[in-house]
Protein backbone atom coordinates (compact mmCIF):
# COMPACT_ATOMS: atom_id res chain seq x y z
CA UNK A 1 0.00 0.00 0.00
CA UNK A 2 2.94 2.33 0.70
CA UNK A 3 4.04 1.99 -2.90
CA UNK A 4 0.63 3.10 -4.13
CA UNK A 5 0.62 6.07 -1.73
CA UNK A 6 4.00 7.07 -3.17
CA UNK A 7 2.67 6.66 -6.74
CA UNK A 8 -0.32 8.87 -5.93
CA UNK A 9 1.93 11.57 -4.45
CA UNK A 10 4.22 11.48 -7.48
CA UNK A 11 1.32 11.86 -9.93
CA UNK A 12 -0.27 14.72 -7.98
CA UNK A 13 3.14 16.41 -7.81
CA UNK A 14 3.64 15.88 -11.54
CA UNK A 15 0.22 17.42 -12.18
CA UNK A 16 1.04 20.52 -10.19
CA UNK A 17 4.41 20.85 -11.90
CA UNK A 18 3.31 20.67 -15.54
CA UNK A 19 -0.10 22.40 -15.43
CA UNK A 20 1.09 25.94 -15.90
CA UNK A 21 -1.04 28.98 -15.00
CA UNK A 22 -1.18 29.92 -18.68
CA UNK A 23 -4.67 29.33 -20.07
CA UNK A 24 -7.16 30.64 -22.57
CA UNK A 25 -10.23 31.92 -20.74
CA UNK A 26 -13.31 31.39 -22.88
CA UNK A 27 -15.95 32.66 -20.45
CA UNK A 28 -15.73 36.04 -18.77
CA UNK A 29 -17.59 34.92 -15.64
CA UNK A 30 -18.47 31.75 -13.79
CA UNK A 31 -22.14 32.33 -14.53
CA UNK A 32 -21.46 32.57 -18.27
CA UNK A 33 -19.42 29.36 -18.11
CA UNK A 34 -22.25 27.45 -16.46
CA UNK A 35 -25.05 28.55 -18.79
CA UNK A 36 -23.11 28.79 -22.08
CA UNK A 37 -21.84 25.24 -22.20
CA UNK A 38 -22.46 22.51 -24.76
CA UNK A 39 -25.07 19.77 -24.47
CA UNK A 40 -24.57 16.42 -26.20
CA UNK A 41 -26.73 13.40 -26.89
CA UNK A 42 -26.07 9.97 -28.33
CA UNK A 43 -28.61 7.24 -28.99
CA UNK A 44 -27.61 3.71 -30.01
CA UNK A 45 -30.18 1.05 -30.80
CA UNK A 46 -28.76 -2.46 -31.15
CA UNK A 47 -29.95 -5.99 -31.78
CA UNK A 48 -27.69 -8.80 -30.56
CA UNK A 49 -28.33 -12.49 -31.18
CA UNK A 50 -26.20 -15.24 -29.60
CA UNK A 51 -26.18 -18.98 -30.35
CA UNK A 52 -23.96 -21.01 -28.01
CA UNK A 53 -23.51 -24.72 -28.76
CA UNK A 54 -23.80 -26.00 -25.17
CA UNK A 55 -27.12 -24.22 -24.49
CA UNK A 56 -30.50 -25.15 -25.94
CA UNK A 57 -31.76 -21.57 -25.85
CA UNK A 58 -30.43 -18.62 -27.86
CA UNK A 59 -30.21 -15.10 -26.48
CA UNK A 60 -31.77 -12.08 -28.14
CA UNK A 61 -31.33 -8.50 -26.95
CA UNK A 62 -32.99 -5.42 -28.40
CA UNK A 63 -31.58 -2.50 -26.41
CA UNK A 64 -31.54 1.27 -26.63
CA UNK A 65 -28.67 3.19 -25.05
CA UNK A 66 -29.26 6.88 -24.41
CA UNK A 67 -26.28 8.99 -23.37
CA UNK A 68 -26.73 12.64 -22.39
CA UNK A 69 -23.98 15.06 -21.45
CA UNK A 70 -23.30 18.69 -20.62
CA UNK A 71 -19.93 20.45 -20.61
CA UNK A 72 -19.58 23.97 -19.27
CA UNK A 73 -17.66 26.64 -21.06
CA UNK A 74 -14.11 27.01 -19.74
CA UNK A 75 -13.60 29.67 -17.08
CA UNK A 76 -9.98 30.47 -16.20
CA UNK A 77 -9.07 27.15 -17.73
CA UNK A 78 -11.55 25.15 -15.67
CA UNK A 79 -14.55 23.26 -17.11
CA UNK A 80 -17.05 20.74 -15.76
CA UNK A 81 -18.67 17.76 -17.48
CA UNK A 82 -21.50 15.45 -16.48
CA UNK A 83 -22.83 12.54 -18.53
CA UNK A 84 -25.46 9.89 -17.85
CA UNK A 85 -26.33 6.55 -19.48
CA UNK A 86 -29.64 4.74 -19.69
CA UNK A 87 -29.97 1.25 -21.19
CA UNK A 88 -33.49 0.01 -21.78
CA UNK A 89 -35.03 -2.92 -23.62
CA UNK A 90 -37.19 -2.50 -26.72
CA UNK A 91 -39.47 -5.53 -26.53
CA UNK A 92 -38.67 -8.68 -24.56
CA UNK A 93 -35.27 -9.00 -22.88
CA UNK A 94 -34.59 -12.63 -23.73
CA UNK A 95 -31.02 -13.00 -22.48
CA UNK A 96 -28.82 -13.45 -19.42
CA UNK A 97 -26.69 -10.66 -17.99
CA UNK A 98 -23.27 -11.56 -16.55
CA UNK A 99 -22.51 -11.73 -12.86
CA UNK A 100 -21.47 -8.36 -11.53
CA UNK A 101 -17.94 -9.30 -10.53
CA UNK A 102 -16.31 -9.11 -7.10
CA UNK A 103 -19.09 -7.06 -5.50
CA UNK A 104 -22.85 -6.65 -5.81
CA UNK A 105 -25.41 -8.83 -7.53
CA UNK A 106 -26.44 -9.28 -11.19
CA UNK A 107 -28.90 -6.74 -12.55
CA UNK A 108 -31.01 -6.72 -15.67
CA UNK A 109 -32.34 -9.82 -17.49
CA UNK A 110 -31.61 -13.10 -15.65
CA UNK A 111 -32.85 -15.74 -18.06
CA UNK A 112 -31.07 -18.89 -16.91
CA UNK A 113 -30.11 -21.30 -19.67
CA UNK A 114 -29.48 -18.50 -22.17
CA UNK A 115 -26.07 -17.19 -23.32
CA UNK A 116 -24.72 -14.05 -21.66
CA UNK A 117 -25.16 -10.64 -23.28
CA UNK A 118 -23.31 -8.01 -21.23
CA UNK A 119 -25.87 -5.21 -21.47
CA UNK A 120 -27.78 -4.90 -18.16
CA UNK A 121 -30.84 -2.66 -18.17
CA UNK A 122 -30.07 0.24 -15.85
CA UNK A 123 -29.37 3.98 -15.56
CA UNK A 124 -26.24 5.53 -14.08
CA UNK A 125 -23.66 8.26 -14.31
CA UNK A 126 -21.26 7.83 -17.18
CA UNK A 127 -18.79 10.63 -16.49
CA UNK A 128 -18.54 13.37 -13.86
CA UNK A 129 -15.35 15.39 -13.77
CA UNK A 130 -13.64 18.76 -13.50
CA UNK A 131 -10.78 19.52 -15.88
CA UNK A 132 -8.17 22.24 -16.01
CA UNK A 133 -6.39 23.08 -19.26
CA UNK A 134 -3.11 24.95 -19.19
CA UNK A 135 -0.43 25.28 -21.85
CA UNK A 136 -0.51 21.98 -23.82
CA UNK A 137 -1.60 20.21 -20.63
CA UNK A 138 -4.93 19.02 -19.24
CA UNK A 139 -5.59 17.67 -15.75
CA UNK A 140 -8.87 15.86 -14.98
CA UNK A 141 -10.32 14.89 -11.62
CA UNK A 142 -13.39 12.68 -11.20
CA UNK A 143 -15.14 9.90 -13.09
CA UNK A 144 -13.74 9.82 -16.61
CA UNK A 145 -13.21 7.83 -19.79
CA UNK A 146 -9.60 6.66 -20.26
CA UNK A 147 -8.25 4.96 -23.38
CA UNK A 148 -4.54 4.35 -23.75
CA UNK A 149 -2.95 3.51 -27.12
CA UNK A 150 -5.00 0.78 -28.83
CA UNK A 151 -6.90 0.01 -25.57
CA UNK A 152 -5.15 -3.37 -25.15
CA UNK A 153 -4.14 -2.49 -21.59
CA UNK A 154 -6.51 0.34 -20.65
CA UNK A 155 -9.81 1.05 -22.40
CA UNK A 156 -13.46 1.98 -22.03
CA UNK A 157 -15.11 -1.15 -23.52
CA UNK A 158 -17.10 1.25 -25.70
CA UNK A 159 -18.68 -1.62 -27.64
CA UNK A 160 -21.02 -2.44 -24.75
CA UNK A 161 -24.01 -0.19 -24.20
CA UNK A 162 -22.68 1.10 -20.86
CA UNK A 163 -18.98 1.84 -21.11
CA UNK A 164 -16.24 1.33 -18.52
CA UNK A 165 -15.02 4.48 -16.75
CA UNK A 166 -12.55 5.28 -13.98
CA UNK A 167 -12.46 7.48 -10.90
CA UNK A 168 -9.35 9.43 -10.01
CA UNK A 169 -6.94 12.03 -11.34
CA UNK A 170 -5.26 12.02 -14.75
CA UNK A 171 -3.01 14.36 -16.65
CA UNK A 172 -2.01 14.62 -20.31
CA UNK A 173 0.82 16.87 -21.38
CA UNK A 174 2.57 17.73 -24.66
CA UNK A 175 4.58 20.52 -23.07
CA UNK A 176 7.91 18.84 -23.92
CA UNK A 177 8.63 18.93 -27.64
CA UNK A 178 8.15 15.57 -29.42
CA UNK A 179 6.89 13.92 -26.23
CA UNK A 180 3.38 13.12 -25.06
CA UNK A 181 3.09 12.20 -21.36
CA UNK A 182 0.15 10.63 -19.55
CA UNK A 183 -0.17 9.80 -15.86
CA UNK A 184 -3.11 8.78 -13.69
CA UNK A 185 -3.90 7.55 -10.21
CA UNK A 186 -7.27 5.77 -10.10
CA UNK A 187 -9.20 4.54 -7.08
CA UNK A 188 -12.28 2.95 -8.65
CA UNK A 189 -13.40 1.21 -11.84
CA UNK A 190 -17.03 1.52 -12.97
CA UNK A 191 -17.76 -1.55 -15.06
CA UNK A 192 -20.01 -2.26 -18.04
CA UNK A 193 -22.40 -4.13 -15.71
CA UNK A 194 -23.12 -0.99 -13.63
CA UNK A 195 -20.97 -2.18 -10.71
CA UNK A 196 -17.95 -0.62 -9.01
CA UNK A 197 -14.58 -2.15 -8.16
CA UNK A 198 -12.28 -0.38 -5.69
CA UNK A 199 -8.68 -0.52 -6.80
CA UNK A 200 -5.37 1.32 -6.57
CA UNK A 201 -4.20 1.85 -10.14
CA UNK A 202 -1.21 3.82 -11.35
CA UNK A 203 -0.89 4.50 -15.07
CA UNK A 204 2.10 6.15 -16.70
CA UNK A 205 3.11 6.21 -20.34
CA UNK A 206 5.31 8.32 -22.60
CA UNK A 207 5.22 8.66 -26.40
CA UNK A 208 8.13 9.95 -28.44
CA UNK A 209 7.08 11.43 -31.79
CA UNK A 210 10.41 12.80 -33.00
CA UNK A 211 10.92 10.14 -35.68
CA UNK A 212 9.84 10.90 -39.26
CA UNK A 213 7.53 7.90 -39.64
CA UNK A 214 7.33 6.09 -36.29
CA UNK A 215 6.13 6.56 -32.72
CA UNK A 216 7.88 4.90 -29.79
CA UNK A 217 6.09 4.54 -26.46
CA UNK A 218 6.88 3.05 -23.07
CA UNK A 219 4.46 2.34 -20.26
CA UNK A 220 4.08 1.27 -16.65
CA UNK A 221 0.61 0.17 -15.51
CA UNK A 222 0.18 -1.04 -11.91
CA UNK A 223 -3.26 -2.44 -11.01
CA UNK A 224 -4.21 -3.65 -7.53
CA UNK A 225 -7.74 -4.62 -6.47
CA UNK A 226 -8.53 -3.41 -2.96
CA UNK A 227 -9.03 -5.94 -0.15
CA UNK A 228 -7.51 -8.74 -2.27
CA UNK A 229 -4.05 -9.97 -3.18
CA UNK A 230 -4.82 -9.47 -6.89
CA UNK A 231 -2.18 -7.29 -8.55
CA UNK A 232 -0.67 -6.85 -12.00
CA UNK A 233 2.39 -4.70 -12.73
CA UNK A 234 3.03 -4.15 -16.43
CA UNK A 235 6.20 -2.78 -18.02
CA UNK A 236 6.25 -2.48 -21.77
CA UNK A 237 7.26 -0.70 -24.98
CA UNK A 238 5.51 -0.26 -28.32
CA UNK A 239 6.76 0.87 -31.74
CA UNK A 240 4.34 1.81 -34.52
CA UNK A 241 5.40 3.12 -37.90
CA UNK A 242 4.99 3.22 -41.63
CA UNK A 243 7.36 2.64 -44.53
CA UNK A 244 5.75 3.68 -47.80
CA UNK A 245 2.68 1.42 -48.08
CA UNK A 246 3.73 -0.86 -45.25
CA UNK A 247 2.70 -0.22 -41.65
CA UNK A 248 3.92 -2.14 -38.64
CA UNK A 249 3.47 -2.59 -34.88
CA UNK A 250 5.98 -4.23 -32.55
CA UNK A 251 5.19 -4.49 -28.83
CA UNK A 252 6.58 -6.29 -25.82
CA UNK A 253 5.54 -6.26 -22.15
CA UNK A 254 6.30 -8.13 -18.96
CA UNK A 255 3.77 -8.60 -16.18
CA UNK A 256 4.62 -9.19 -12.51
CA UNK A 257 1.65 -10.67 -10.66
CA UNK A 258 0.62 -11.62 -7.14
CA UNK A 259 1.82 -15.19 -7.65
CA UNK A 260 5.38 -13.96 -8.15
CA UNK A 261 5.30 -15.06 -11.79
CA UNK A 262 6.20 -13.02 -14.89
CA UNK A 263 4.23 -13.90 -18.04
CA UNK A 264 5.13 -11.93 -21.17
CA UNK A 265 3.16 -10.23 -23.95
CA UNK A 266 4.23 -9.80 -27.57
CA UNK A 267 2.57 -8.30 -30.64
CA UNK A 268 3.88 -8.39 -34.20
CA UNK A 269 1.67 -6.89 -36.91
CA UNK A 270 2.16 -5.71 -40.48
CA UNK A 271 -0.25 -3.96 -42.84
CA UNK A 272 0.07 -3.39 -46.58
CA UNK A 273 -2.22 -0.92 -48.33
CA UNK A 274 -3.04 -0.74 -52.00
CA UNK A 275 -5.97 0.49 -54.15
CA UNK A 276 -8.03 1.40 -51.09
CA UNK A 277 -7.58 -2.03 -49.50
CA UNK A 278 -5.57 -2.82 -46.36
CA UNK A 279 -4.19 -6.33 -45.79
CA UNK A 280 -3.03 -7.11 -42.25
CA UNK A 281 -1.31 -10.12 -40.73
CA UNK A 282 -0.30 -10.43 -37.11
CA UNK A 283 0.45 -12.57 -34.10
CA UNK A 284 -0.42 -11.64 -30.53
CA UNK A 285 0.79 -13.77 -27.63
CA UNK A 286 -0.40 -13.53 -24.04
CA UNK A 287 2.17 -15.77 -22.43
CA UNK A 288 2.09 -18.34 -19.65
CA UNK A 289 4.46 -18.59 -16.70
CA UNK A 290 3.98 -21.70 -14.55
CA UNK A 291 0.45 -21.32 -13.08
CA UNK A 292 -0.65 -17.94 -14.49
CA UNK A 293 -1.01 -16.17 -17.82
CA UNK A 294 -0.79 -12.58 -19.01
CA UNK A 295 -3.98 -10.65 -18.11
CA UNK A 296 -5.30 -7.26 -19.24
CA UNK A 297 -8.29 -6.64 -16.93
CA UNK A 298 -8.77 -2.97 -17.90
CA UNK A 299 -8.68 -3.55 -21.67
CA UNK A 300 -11.41 -3.15 -24.25
CA UNK A 301 -11.36 -6.93 -24.55
CA UNK A 302 -14.03 -7.20 -27.26
CA UNK A 303 -11.58 -5.58 -29.68
CA UNK A 304 -9.07 -8.41 -29.34
CA UNK A 305 -8.97 -12.20 -29.89
CA UNK A 306 -12.26 -12.38 -31.78
CA UNK A 307 -15.59 -10.60 -31.44
CA UNK A 308 -17.34 -13.67 -30.03
CA UNK A 309 -15.69 -12.75 -26.69
CA UNK A 310 -14.59 -16.32 -25.97
CA UNK A 311 -11.24 -15.17 -24.59
CA UNK A 312 -12.23 -12.34 -22.25
CA UNK A 313 -10.06 -14.14 -19.69
CA UNK A 314 -6.71 -15.47 -20.89
CA UNK A 315 -6.50 -19.28 -20.57
CA UNK A 316 -4.05 -20.45 -17.90
CA UNK A 317 -1.92 -22.01 -20.67
CA UNK A 318 -1.63 -18.60 -22.37
CA UNK A 319 -3.02 -17.63 -25.78
CA UNK A 320 -1.46 -17.20 -29.21
CA UNK A 321 -3.71 -15.44 -31.70
CA UNK A 322 -2.55 -15.57 -35.33
CA UNK A 323 -4.78 -13.47 -37.59
CA UNK A 324 -5.23 -12.04 -41.05
CA UNK A 325 -7.49 -9.11 -41.88
CA UNK A 326 -8.70 -7.40 -45.03
CA UNK A 327 -10.44 -4.01 -44.90
CA UNK A 328 -11.71 -1.66 -47.55
CA UNK A 329 -14.62 0.41 -48.78
CA UNK A 330 -17.30 -0.36 -51.35
CA UNK A 331 -20.05 2.15 -52.26
CA UNK A 332 -19.12 4.19 -49.15
CA UNK A 333 -19.62 1.12 -46.95
CA UNK A 334 -16.66 0.19 -44.72
CA UNK A 335 -16.07 -3.55 -44.98
CA UNK A 336 -13.83 -5.75 -42.83
CA UNK A 337 -13.12 -9.47 -42.49
CA UNK A 338 -10.79 -11.08 -39.94
CA UNK A 339 -9.78 -14.72 -39.49
CA UNK A 340 -8.18 -15.91 -36.24
CA UNK A 341 -6.51 -19.17 -35.28
CA UNK A 342 -6.05 -19.69 -31.55
CA UNK A 343 -3.45 -21.86 -29.83
CA UNK A 344 -2.08 -22.08 -26.31
CA UNK A 345 1.29 -20.60 -25.43
CA UNK A 346 2.22 -23.86 -23.65
CA UNK A 347 0.92 -27.47 -23.73
CA UNK A 348 0.08 -27.34 -27.51
CA UNK A 349 -3.68 -26.89 -27.13
CA UNK A 350 -5.79 -26.05 -30.18
CA UNK A 351 -8.18 -23.32 -28.98
CA UNK A 352 -10.08 -23.17 -32.28
CA UNK A 353 -10.64 -20.49 -34.89
CA UNK A 354 -12.96 -17.58 -35.57
CA UNK A 355 -14.26 -15.59 -38.53
CA UNK A 356 -15.36 -11.97 -38.04
CA UNK A 357 -17.03 -9.78 -40.68
CA UNK A 358 -18.47 -6.28 -40.41
CA UNK A 359 -20.04 -3.53 -42.50
CA UNK A 360 -20.59 0.06 -41.39
CA UNK A 361 -22.09 3.01 -43.21
CA UNK A 362 -22.01 6.69 -42.27
CA UNK A 363 -25.30 8.19 -43.44
CA UNK A 364 -24.46 11.77 -42.44
CA UNK A 365 -22.68 13.69 -39.69
CA UNK A 366 -25.22 12.46 -37.14
CA UNK A 367 -26.26 8.93 -38.14
CA UNK A 368 -24.39 5.69 -38.84
CA UNK A 369 -25.51 2.08 -39.37
CA UNK A 370 -23.66 -1.16 -38.79
CA UNK A 371 -23.77 -4.95 -38.94
CA UNK A 372 -21.29 -7.44 -37.49
CA UNK A 373 -21.01 -11.22 -37.28
CA UNK A 374 -18.72 -13.56 -35.31
CA UNK A 375 -18.42 -17.32 -35.86
CA UNK A 376 -16.19 -19.10 -33.33
CA UNK A 377 -15.44 -22.81 -33.77
CA UNK A 378 -14.05 -24.58 -30.72
CA UNK A 379 -10.79 -26.53 -30.87
CA UNK A 380 -9.87 -29.80 -29.18
CA UNK A 381 -11.45 -31.10 -25.99
CA UNK A 382 -8.67 -29.70 -23.78
CA UNK A 383 -9.60 -26.17 -24.80
CA UNK A 384 -12.81 -26.26 -22.72
CA UNK A 385 -14.34 -23.81 -25.18
CA UNK A 386 -17.78 -23.83 -26.85
CA UNK A 387 -18.62 -22.95 -30.46
CA UNK A 388 -20.48 -19.64 -30.55
CA UNK A 389 -22.16 -17.47 -33.19
CA UNK A 390 -23.05 -13.81 -32.62
CA UNK A 391 -24.83 -11.28 -34.82
CA UNK A 392 -25.28 -7.53 -34.25
CA UNK A 393 -27.27 -4.86 -36.09
CA UNK A 394 -27.25 -1.26 -34.91
CA UNK A 395 -28.00 2.38 -35.58
CA UNK A 396 -26.06 5.17 -33.86
CA UNK A 397 -27.14 8.81 -33.76
CA UNK A 398 -25.25 11.71 -32.17
CA UNK A 399 -26.37 15.30 -31.69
Amino acid sequence: MKAHTKNRALIIGFSLAVVSPIYVSHAESLGEALVSGTASANVRYRIEDVDQANLSEDSFASTLRTRLGYKTKAYKGVSFFVGIDDVTSIGNANYLTPSSGPVGTPIGPKNAGHPVIADPLESDLNELYVSYTGEKTTATIGRQRIIRANSRFVGNVGWRQHEQTYEGISIKSDIIEDFSIFAAYLTKRHTITFTDIDQDTTLFDVEYKGFDSAVLSAYYYDIQVDNTTTQWQNFGARLTGKLNKFGYIVEYAQQDNQAGETPHYTLLEGTYGFAGVALTAGMETLGNDKTTSFATPLATLHKFNGWADVFLATPTQGLQDTYVKVAGKLADINLQAVYHTFDSDTQSIDFGNELNVSATKKINDHLSLGAKYADYSAGDARSNKVSTDKLWLWADASF
